[in-house]
């Protein structure tokens, strides 16, 4: 498990000073590994436009992974797991002005950390946003979600929410208390994002 983890680190270190390449993706299905990378420094960025981040990550590794690269206009990430410790590295000084589209899929990440990671104003002129959350009913709080989207992301075009929960072997689920078709306001109609 610590030759995968120093491998992806290393990995990551190599890629980020190509200078010519434009799309990454790197996929790994070991859970327990992290990236130690340290923030980016001057003159550490990365010319990657597309970037596929296929392993476990959370979001303060995604958060030192951005900082590599700030010519990025596509971004997807895969099996997004909670942060070990309570706390999110907000970066004020990452700025992906080219970045236009986004794609979080949350393993057991609650909608509270990806709120805090989505207003750190990283990602000023995104367009289109789509997030794979489960087992955090928050998900489908849709006025915390125009908040979000109003406060945080003005130029988005496009907006997708996947959201799937599971019944345990008690047949436990969580309950959905919020009122009913709240995702059909004024905000979500006009712009014609209907659930």
């Amino acid at each position: 498990t610590s030759d995968v983890k120093e491998k992806i680190n290393e990995i990551y270190q190599l890629i980020f000073v190509l200078p010519k390449l434009k799309y990454y993706r790197i996929v790994s299905s070991d859970r327990h590994h992290s990236i130690t990378l340290p923030m980016a420094i001057n003159n550490q960025f990365s010319s990657v436009e597309y970037l596929v981040i296929d392993h476990y990550c959370s979001m303060n590794e995604h958060t030192s992974l951005l900082s590599y690269t700030p010519q990025l206009r596509r971004l997807t990430f895969y099996k997004t797991k909670p942060n070990n410790d309570s706390n999110i590295t907000i970066l004020p000084s990452i700025i992906l002005d080219n970045l236009k589209s986004i794609y979080l899929d949350l393993c057991r990440t609650k909608f509270n950390e990806l709120e805090i990671f989505m207003t750190t104003k990283i990602f000023p002129n995104l367009k289109s946003l789509c997030i794979c959350g489960s087992k955090d009913i928050t998900f489908l709080h849709a006025y915390r979600w125009e908040q979000l989207i109003l406060n945080y992301f003005p130029l988005l075009e496009k907006f997708y929410l996947i959201y799937n929960d599971y019944v345990d072997d008690e047949q436990n689920y969580p309950t959905y208390t919020e009122r009913p078709n709240q995702f059909s306001s004024s905000f979500w109609i006009q712009r014609q994002w209907l659930f």
